[in-house]
């Protein structure tokens, strides 16, 4: 309201009103400028960037420690050492437990687990199994099983593993029956899965005697066991649970480095050699046309005359280091879930109090999780 409306008592003007019942949430001022908003649907925003996520998660996973603490935490938590196993309730007709029947059940479905029945190239055991699937979820976004029955099977059927790449994510079609195939997933009008698209090879596979096969072939989707989480309606494939922490661990890994960098220089002191009148320095070594002197601790170097020794003193280590390092690790606890004692195993400055209860949101955490790999992975085998 300008000062002269209010003072005659006029009234505020109707675009005034209006502007400032508008959410601060959707500004357009300058200090939004920078806030970058995208209104694409859940498979455009994936499919430009899926294959670069998962990679990047990939990397983080073969040589980030926390990445690789997070993982661990998540199939320890999530699965345990024995996994979710088969509990059978059977009842005879007249109402009681059907004990012999359950225990027969029972004991064939933990023969089935074994290492080298459960899966067809008989490498894990149920429990490898799960395990491998929270894994791939986690790090990749989804985890692939196709169900192959086949009497050479000790049991008559199988899982046989596939990675997120096999399906392939470069075949979209639509398709004249009305249904499309969106990144290797054909869905029905309704959006549901009737076929994924299978690779015949790894795409990053070095194999040269199956470089032909390139193309991809269609698998009916009741013959493919699709792991996912499914973060907005319509969303096709999934999203690396990484994803929102990547970047930070990338930055987090260079501040890292150039603070070991640079204390190695302070603690490695290093220095110039000048000459007023132009003469050489006396030099143990050439790199080049300048000269090096090796310095053990404990020994002097006497000069010749007129020259002197100008030092480089880096000004490390740095005190702020160790509190910044904390500070992020702390938003990448929050962003996945996790503790910042469990993902750090920092017990420093820590009380029973905020132990328990970060132990009590986490327990309540991985329930969660563990509901959510029972319905999409064990129910449907």
């Amino acid at each position: 309201m300008s000062v002269w409306r209010k003072i005659l008592g006029l009234p505020e003007k109707r675009g005034a009103l209006m502007g400032r019942r508008n959410y601060h949430a959707a500004s357009t001022s300058r200090l939004f400028a920078d806030f970058m908003s995208s209104s694409g649907s859940a498979d455009a925003e994936l499919k430009p960037n899926l294959l670069l996520m998962r990679n990047r998660s990939r990397e983080l996973a073969r040589n980030d420690v926390y990445t690789r603490r997070y993982l661990s935490l998540m199939k320890t938590n999530i699965i345990g050492d024995v996994g979710m196993t088969l509990q059978v309730k059977a009842r005879n007709i007249n109402g009681s437990p059907d004990s012999i029947g359950n225990q027969i059940i029972e004991e064939a479905w933990i023969e089935f687990g074994r290492k080298g029945n459960c899966t067809a190239d008989g490498l894990m055991s149920w429990v490898d199994l799960q395990k491998y699937c929270v894994e791939a979820v986690k790090r990749d976004g989804e985890a692939f099983f196709q169900v192959i029955r086949n009497r050479a099977f000790k049991h008559g059927i199988a899982f046989k593993p596939l990675e997120a790449d096999m399906i392939d994510e470069q075949k979209n079609e639509r398709l004249r029956n009305g249904a499309q195939i969106r990144m290797g997933v054909e869905i029905d009008e309704m959006e549901r899965p009737i076929a994924y698209w299978v690779r015949q090879k790894h795409p990053g596979d070095y194999d040269f005697n199956t470089i032909g096969l390139t193309n991809s072939v269609r698998v009916p989707a009741d013959r493919i066991i699709h792991v996912y989480k499914q973060l907005r309606a319509g969303q096709t494939r999934g999203e690396p649970a990484m994803a929102p922490a990547i970047s930070q661990i990338k930055m987090l890994n260079a501040h890292r480095e150039a603070e070991l960098v640079a204390s190695r220089m302070a603690a490695s002191k290093m220095g110039f050699f000048t000459s007023d009148s132009g003469e050489d320095a006396p030099a143990d070594d050439y790199d080049g046309t300048v000269p090096i002197i090796d310095a053990e601790p404990g020994t002097f170097h006497q000069l010749p005359a007129g020259v002197d020794f100008k030092p480089i003193d880096p000004t490390h280590p740095a005190t702020a280091f160790s509190d910044f390092q904390k500070g992020i690790l702390r938003g990448l606890a929050s962003g996945l879930g996790v503790s910042y004692a469990s993902l750090s195993n920092d017990l420093e400055g820590t009380s029973y109090s905020s132990i328990r209860q970060g132990a009590l949101e986490e327990r309540d955490a991985y329930k969660d999780e563990q509901q959510f790999y029972r319905e999409h992975l064990i129910l449907p085998a």
